[in-house]
């Protein structure tokens, strides 16, 4: 699948069943509704119930908008990832990252795993794990 870009943000398939997204500017609805578009139609190609992680990366210049919180934990709750590992980001960012994901494990039975690394190496190395622990290596 080609990469995409919108509103700043890019995504792009890393590997098979990894994708990558640059967190760049604001995440808005908008933002909301092209990511969730780009993963249906990958997962799709991937033959419709693939699993999928992510590594996404976090520009100093991202945010949140208020009105989009709601959107990014509804989206949470459908699990489309299977484990997510954060790069970078300004501090405030992280921690309602953190937050989100937090909450979505209280809510969501079995919510996937999310990690903050330093650098694409390790959310790579850290993505190959939560795979082998899902097929039971």
């Amino acid at each position: 699948m080609k990469p995409k870009t919108f509103d700043g943000w890019s995504i792009e398939p890393l590997r098979p069943h990894v994708l990558r997204i640059r967190w760049v500017g604001p995440y808005t609805n908008a933002t909301s509704a092209g990511v969730s578009a780009y993963v249906e139609e990958y997962r799709a190609e991937l033959g419709g119930d693939a699993g999928i992680w992510v590594v996404i990366e976090i520009a100093e210049d991202a945010s949140l908008e208020k009105s989009a919180r709601k959107t990014l934990l509804e989206a949470g709750k459908k699990q489309p990832f299977r484990g997510t590992a954060f790069i970078g980001g300004p501090k405030r960012l992280r921690v309602v990252a953190e937050l989100i994901a937090n909450a979505v494990s209280l809510i969501v039975k079995n919510a996937s795993p999310v990690k903050f690394v330093d650098n694409e190496e390790e959310a790579l190395a850290w993505l190959e794990e939560q795979m082998k622990l899902e097929h039971g290596q």
